[in-house]
């Protein structure tokens, strides 16, 4: 017996939670791996249900009379977290449209700087050796005469 408590209280102290007693101000969550989004809609859901489940269990115990009131006032309850989060999911989608758009419009503007370099580095080379290097220089200038 007492081999198993000390094999407990060694495995407990290597733990980043210790059961029954803290040995620092680390919090719960310390230690662990951060939790995926998936796991904590999970956690939000779970605890979510188990709110339900207590509320339930009460207005089960309530007279008919108050047990109607409490279930009108849950299903208002419910109505406003429903418009919440429903007006929520709208600005989320209009912030992420709003940060799509941002992101095209500064890629197009490196886009265009970088054309007007090119086309910069073109021009000079076009001016300075009178495009005789380059072919293209005149085919230019004789579409533009023409």
């Amino acid at each position: 017996m007492k081999r198993k408590s000390r094999a407990l209280k060694s495995q407990a102290s290597k733990s980043p939670v210790s059961y029954g007693r803290r040995q620092s101000s680390m919090s719960l969550l310390e230690g662990r791996p951060k939790a995926s989004p998936t796991g904590d809609k999970y956690l939000i859901e779970m605890a979510i249900k188990a709110e339900i489940d207590l509320e339930v269990d009460k207005i089960r115990r309530m007279p008919a009379e108050e047990a109607a009131a409490a279930v009108a006032q849950a299903v208002v309850e419910a109505g406003i977290a429903i418009a919440i989060a429903e007006r929520a999911e709208r600005e989320a989608a209009e912030a992420e449209a709003a940060a799509a758009a941002e992101a095209a419009a500064a890629a197009a503007q490196a886009f265009a700087e970088e054309v007007m370099k090119e086309l910069m580095k073109f021009r000079n080379k076009c001016t300075k050796d009178g495009g005789s290097s380059s072919g293209i220089c005149k085919k230019n200038r004789s579409a533009k005469m023409g």
